[in-house]
């Protein structure tokens, strides 16, 4: 069987994570984001890339899946958590805990230094709810 072509709506790490995937096993992909640039919607906010639900660092289950995390990050091993009552708790663990990234378009970010030139690397077209195009 045959899958092709597939429609993926947002642009987020899901998504181009998601057309990425497909578009290395040969099958069409388009990407389609509501907004007119994809990535617009964080100016240098952070991202954290949780680490402790799993056994597999999740640095090698992107490197699995094809996609290396080419911006800058940063390993956390302690973390402080704040609960309802805004009482702290202090986490830490040889492993790390949380990869810290930062999100948005400018010079390295998620999107500019990672996911998003490795969309068009991998031949997904992309269209925004700007586009006339049918």
């Amino acid at each position: 069987m045959s899958l092709g072509p597939v429609a993926v709506v947002g642009a987020g790490p899901s998504g181009l994570a998601a057309a990425i995937e497909l578009a290395r096993h040969d099958i069409p992909v388009t990407v389609h984001e509501q907004h007119a640039q994809v990535g617009g919607r964080f100016h240098g906010d952070f991202q954290g890339f949780e680490n402790w639900t799993t056994e597999e660092d999740v640095l090698c289950w992107l490197a699995r899946l094809g996609i290396s995390l080419a911006c800058p990050y940063r390993a956390l091993n302690e973390l402080t958590l704040v609960d309802p009552a805004l009482r702290p708790w202090r986490v830490r663990s040889e492993r790390r805990l949380l990869y810290l990234v930062k999100r948005g378009l400018e010079a390295g970010s998620t999107k500019a230094s990672g996911l998003r030139p490795r969309r068009w690397a991998c031949g997904c077209a992309s269209r925004t709810a700007f586009d006339r195009r049918s």
